[in-house]
Formats: structure tokens, sequence, C-alpha cells
């Protein structure tokens, strides 16, 4: 009897190790499912760390393009500018010699207009003088032939 409970008690503590490990195993396996879902979570983590990552990058490289594209913006319509100013410019410019063309053939035929003013007037003021000078001659004449009438007839 006394083996047989010594049977027992080595089948018990057989047992209780059989059990102990058994929870060892069952423990041991676990921990290597929460290491392998932890190893799963930091991948995760990881990829969505490089997903954040990735989304900022295309985020900065789009408002890098949308600051080229307006800067390229900026710097055509300041060429636009600097193209149109020179062309007021040279519409200004083109203006000012038309007006001071103009106003020189202006002056041109004033200056004309006033020489043969002048030179007619001269001619009539010569034409006059001899018309006066012609008359006298006339006076003249009709005068000494009167007085020689006169003379004639006392005669």
């Amino acid at each position: 009897q006394q083996q047989h409970h010594h049977q027992q008690q080595h089948q018990q503590h057989h047992n209780v190790d059989k059990v102990a490990q058994a929870r060892k195993a069952h423990m041991k396996q676990l921990e290597i499912e929460y290491i392998e879902r932890q190893r799963k979570l930091g991948t995760q983590s990881d990829q969505a760390k490089l997903d954040r990552i990735r989304q900022e990058a295309q985020r900065q490289i789009d408002e890098n393009a949308d600051i080229v594209k307006l800067l390229q913006s900026c710097s055509e319509r300041a060429s636009t500018f600097a193209i149109r100013d020179l062309q007021l410019k040279d519409k200004a410019e083109r203006e000012r010699r038309e007006k001071d063309y103009e106003r020189t053939m202006i002056l041109s035929m004033e200056i004309n207009r006033l020489q043969e003013l002048e030179a007619r007037e001269a001619e009539d003021t010569k034409r006059m003088q001899k018309m006066i000078n012609d008359r006298k001659v006339i006076e003249k004449q009709i005068e000494e032939r009167a007085e020689a009438r006169l003379l004639q007839e006392e005669a």
C-alpha cells in the first residue's frame, strides 16, 4: 500500500510536472505570439510612419511645384509688364517725335506763308509805288501840255 501510495504520489508529481510543463509551453507560446503581434504592430506602425513620411514628402513636392509654378507665373508676368513698359515707352517716344515733326512742319509752313505774304506785300508796295510814279509822270505830262497850250493860246 505504501508503494502504491508512493506510486500515486510519483504519478501526481509526474502529472504536476506535466501540467507545469504544459503551462510553461503554453506561456512560451503566448509570449511568442505576443512578440509576433508586437513585431507585426511595429511593422504596421513603421509602414504607417513611412506612409506619413511619403505623404508629407509628396505634399512638399506638390507645394514646391506650386511655388515653382507661382514663381514662373510671376516671372512671366514681370516679363510681360517689362515688355509692355517698353512698348508704352516706345509708343510715347514715337508720339513725341511725331508731335515734334508736326510742330516743325507747322512752323515751317507758317514761315513760308509769312514769307510769301511779305513778298506779295513788297510786290504790292512796288506796284503801288510804280502806279504813283506813273501817275506823277502822267500828271506832269498833263501839266506840261496844259502849259504848252496856254503858251500857244497866248501866242
